[in-house]
């Protein structure tokens, strides 16, 4: 179960991140699976989710789209 909700929030932080930062998405996924080995995926995940939303606040497509979500 636990690994099934560190997939999901994993899914969800790739899908928070722009295009133009596809190659570290990627480098977040290879990490993830190594991390699924070690036994730690939640906390991860949940890093990595914390950080695609940093990301998003810094560029002009990622506050609109923040702010189209918190307005619906």
């Amino acid at each position: 179960m636990r690994a099934a909700l560190a997939r999901a929030v994993m899914a969800l932080a790739v899908c928070c991140l722009s295009e133009s930062r596809r190659e570290w998405s990627l480098a977040m996924q290879i990490e993830f699976e190594t991390v699924v080995v070690e036994g730690k995926p939640l906390s991860f995940a949940i890093g990595c989710l914390a950080a695609a939303g940093r990301e998003m606040l810094t560029r002009e497509e990622g506050r609109f789209v923040l702010t189209s979500y918190a307005l619906a």
